[in-house]
């Protein structure tokens, strides 16, 4: 196994990056046929979210996922890769997690979670 292997890990990796930073690593996907899959992650923008009634800044960070190599490139044309993964954080002296959105499975509907006290506007 590669030694930037951060399976499960990517929140953890966003929290802990420097502002604008961004990261790479290798993602295993467990198809039929496990495999590696590049992940690169970084800030895509910010967005305004109420928490506890109070204004904050949330930063939307997108997770990049690549499958490398020829399999790679017969996903592109069939329509197979695997969706981008957004999550966004309240920054602070501690980030705190707002929303995440993506899927949670090798082929599976991308989903939304929120914690609950947030408010969009």
């Amino acid at each position: 196994m590669p030694e930037d292997l951060y399976n499960g890990m990517a929140l953890v990796l966003l929290k802990n990056l420097p502002a604008g930073g961004r990261v790479a690593g290798m993602l295993a996907a467990f198809t039929p046929k496990p495999r590696l899959v590049k992940m690169e992650l970084g800030p895509e923008g910010e967005d305004r979210v109420l928490v506890a009634g109070e204004p904050k800044k949330a930063t939307r960070y997108l997770v990049k996922l690549e499958i490398g190599g020829l399999t790679g490139l017969v996903a592109s044309l069939v329509g197979k890769e695997p969706p981008d993964l957004r999550y966004w954080l309240v920054e602070g002296d501690v980030p705190g997690f707002v929303r995440f959105q993506g899927a949670m499975f090798f082929n599976g509907p991308v989903w939304r979670l929120e914690l609950a006290p947030i408010t969009w506007p």
